[in-house]
């Protein structure tokens, strides 16, 4: 029983230092951000310069996009009647799945042989007082 609170005691120790590289990697993330996405290609602009070579070794400015579709359905359609429907692929969201899974086990639910892959596990899990 010690050693099993001794494991139990190592895991919680481990997840305070994880959440505090989290925390750690927040600001430096966000200042990466900043320097890759304004401050660099910015001064890149300025100086009418795409790529730089040095100790660093080489930067260059790489064009990129954001993309996002407030509206699926009409994104849908209109990719079918341009002729681009193949870009269309259905998905059914993981999180979704495991839950839907879940439940069902709970209920004796038997699935078809060979449609889903199930691998049910135990995971200790630390309640904080």
């Amino acid at each position: 029983m010690n050693n099993l609170t001794s494991l139990i005691e190592e895991m919680k120790e481990l997840d305070s230092e994880i959440t505090a590289l989290e925390d750690t990697k927040k600001p430096l993330q966000k200042r990466y951000d900043e320097l890759r996405l304004e401050l660099i290609p910015s001064a890149m602009a300025e100086d009418d310069i795409t790529s730089l070579t040095g100790t660093f070794g080489r930067c260059t400015l790489t064009s990129d996009l954001y993309v996002s579709a407030p509206d699926k359905a009409a994104l849908h359609a209109w990719l079918n009647e341009s002729g681009n429907g193949d870009l269309i692929q259905p998905t059914v969201n993981s999180q979704t799945l495991k839950a839907f899974c879940k439940e069902q086990l709970k209920n004796d639910f038997d699935f078809p042989d060979g449609l889903l892959k199930l691998t049910p596990f135990s995971r200790a899990v630390i309640y904080t007082k």
